[in-house]
């Protein structure tokens, strides 16, 4: 089994997916993170190390995908406006999910950066 597959694989066990009808977008987020990961470090293949990282990125990019779709961000009230006034908030939750996206996405810097290099081999 090649990283993709494994890689796939992988990602369908995380989101719980059993069939075969996301397998296209998988394999496009698949190969966009990786080539991403590979211009990031500077490096000519995918390290085996990587593997779980390019998963969790993926699954990341999916429920994005997945939000944007069914539209929960705009199911969320963030302002209101009353005789020329206007008041924007974040619901707590939102900053929750913005600081743990943050996080999350350090830490995979921080794990990229482990393998990154400064010219190509």
């Amino acid at each position: 089994m090649n990283y993709a597959e494994q890689i796939l694989n992988n990602i369908k066990i995380r989101l719980l997916i059993n069939d075969d009808l996301q397998n296209e977008l998988l394999k496009v987020l698949i190969e966009d993170t990786v080539q991403n990961i590979i211009s990031y470090c500077n490096i000519n293949d995918l390290p085996e190390e990587l593997i779980s990282t390019v998963s969790r990125l993926v699954v990341d990019e999916y429920y994005e995908i997945q939000a944007q779709q069914i539209g929960i961000e705009s199911s969320q009230v963030s302002s209101m406006s009353d005789a020329g006034s206007s008041v924007s908030f974040f619901t707590l939750k939102t900053a929750v999910e913005i600081s743990s996206l943050i996080k999350d996405k350090i830490k995979n810097l921080s794990i990229l950066d482990k393998f990154k290099r400064l010219y190509k081999s």
